[in-house]
């Protein structure tokens, strides 16, 4: 089965779709799928199976008006994205080479920023707990992650602070 149409059936998952690979054309515009991130997977895991998929049709309908936190990007890029580059015409527009390009790129450059963020992060938090270790053994540097040795110079269990004894006067 190369072509598909399904419009205004009462479709509400596109989850049985993935089952056919060959489809180069699905339209299931009018049809109930809910915007949920259930039918975003859903969505995402048909461009997954169907490679040939060149052209697709889905609004009118919820999902096709989902807010990005639902369809991150908004639909257009959300299917750009997950496609294969056999997708040639999405809601009745043509995809072009440069609007696949330009939209990659976008995710592409987000995607590096979002690391690098985590990365920094993650050295600020090996820097603190450096920095955390080296208080609790008198100023000598500890890797982020080693055990601190025992200040109080017993066997044992490291402690972060060294124990507080009464003196008995």
């Amino acid at each position: 089965l190369e072509s598909l149409r399904l419009c205004a059936v009462g479709l509400t998952s596109l989850a049985p779709l993935c089952a056919l690979p060959a489809l180069a054309e699905l339209d299931v515009r009018a049809n109930p799928i809910p915007a949920s991130s259930d039918a975003a997977r859903e969505l995402g895991a048909v461009f997954a199976s169907c490679g040939a998929l060149a052209s697709f049709k889905l609004a009118p309908c919820d999902l096709a008006s989902a807010p990005r936190s639902v369809i991150p990007g908004g639909l257009r890029a959300f299917c750009l994205l997950r496609s294969s580059g056999a997708l040639r015409e999405l809601e009745g527009k043509a995809v072009s080479p440069n609007e696949r390009h330009f939209v990659v790129g976008q995710y592409l450059a987000k995607r590096a920023a979002r690391a690098a963020k985590a990365e920094a992060a993650g050295a600020a938090k090996d820097r603190r707990a450096t920095t955390h270790a080296a208080g609790a053994t008198g100023g000598a540097p500890v890797a982020a992650g080693a055990a601190a040795p025992n200040p109080n110079g017993r066997p044992g269990r490291p402690t972060s602070a060294p124990s507080i004894r009464k003196e008995h006067t």
